[in-house]
């Protein structure tokens, strides 16, 4: 039994979530999230492996059996968790007589019609902006990981119900997964990683509200010089740069979900005044905010 939080509603755009490959920008684009219960009645009743061109994360919440990734079976219990990286053959069912459940995302990086196809550890080397990154495919993970890892995944999933109004929420989300997994993996210096993550939760709570590098510099008890050195360390821009982002993500998310005039919106992200804003939003998503707005509502 396969229960399905969201299928595919939208085609990549750009987000916090988008990496640049091969000078070309490549977006996220959620294919389904779910929780599914399988059942084999005997050994061998499924066990056919196949593969396409998706990433899959998956986590196993309950049971004790085995699987079928890349060619050889695997066996899985509660806490295992599997990085799924294009092209490697899969079934996620039992192989053996028994029950399995397990949390599944499933997600593509596009950039129109073309889509990445790189292992799962260089699309994480991309998104975190962290080159030293040497993923597993597996996890096994603790009692307090696992039971924080399926607050994650439910939460996400839970997220996806309203998926075309809430991206920006839900490309937060994902993106406090896909860093939980490089924090997990990561070979750089800790001290580095969690300043650069202290400071980002501080931008991400401070969208609708003046910020500047003194006042996160003042915040944090580092210098500026210090502060967005290894800030950009870790996310491959400044902490302005990423607050800026992060604004107009979230002003996409107004313009398709409220009545709210441009001139609103500017105001209340404290643009500087409205053709700041347009701007600011044709930079990152190639046209302006009204046609932005217009065109997602005839869709």
């Amino acid at each position: 039994m396969k229960n399905y939080y969201v299928t595919k509603t939208k085609e990549a755009e750009p987000s916090v979530l988008s990496v640049r490959h091969e000078g070309r920008d490549y977006h996220f684009s959620l294919l389904h999230a779910s929780v599914t219960k399988a059942a084999a009645e005997k050994a061998g009743e499924y066990g056919s492996p196949h593969s396409h061109a998706v990433y899959h994360l998956i986590l196993y919440l309950s049971g004790a059996n085995r699987i079928i990734l890349g060619g050889r079976t695997k066996d899985v219990r509660r806490g295992t968790l599997f990085l799924v990286s294009p092209g490697t053959a899969h079934d996620f069912y039992p192989v053996d007589q028994g029950e399995l459940e397990y949390a599944e995302i499933t997600f593509e990086y596009c950039a129109g019609k073309e889509c990445l196809t790189l292992p799962i550890e260089k699309l994480l080397r991309l998104i975190s902006r962290e080159k030293n990154i040497s993923l597993p495919d597996e996890f096994l993970l603790n009692r307090e990981e696992t039971e924080q890892a399926m607050k994650l995944f439910y939460e996400f999933g839970e997220l996806q119900k309203d998926y075309r109004l809430s991206s920006f929420t839900i490309h937060l989300k994902m993106l406090e997964i896909l860093n939980r997994l490089c924090q997990k993996a990561s070979v750089e210096n800790r001290n580095t990683e969690e300043l650069a993550l202290r400071t980002a939760a501080i931008i991400r709570n401070h969208l609708t509200e003046k910020l500047n590098l003194d006042l996160l510099s003042e915040e944090l008890g580092f210098s500026k010089t210090y502060l967005n050195r290894e800030f950009r360390k870790t996310w491959n821009r400044s902490p302005m740069e990423y607050h800026k982002s992060l604004r107009l993500e979230k002003a996409a998310d107004l313009l398709r979900s409220s009545e709210k005039s441009l001139r609103e919106i500017a105001a209340f992200f404290h643009f500087y005044d409205e053709y700041h804003f347009s701007r600011s939003f044709q930079s990152l998503y190639g046209i302006p905010p009204g046609e932005y707005r217009k065109r997602q509502r005839q869709t």
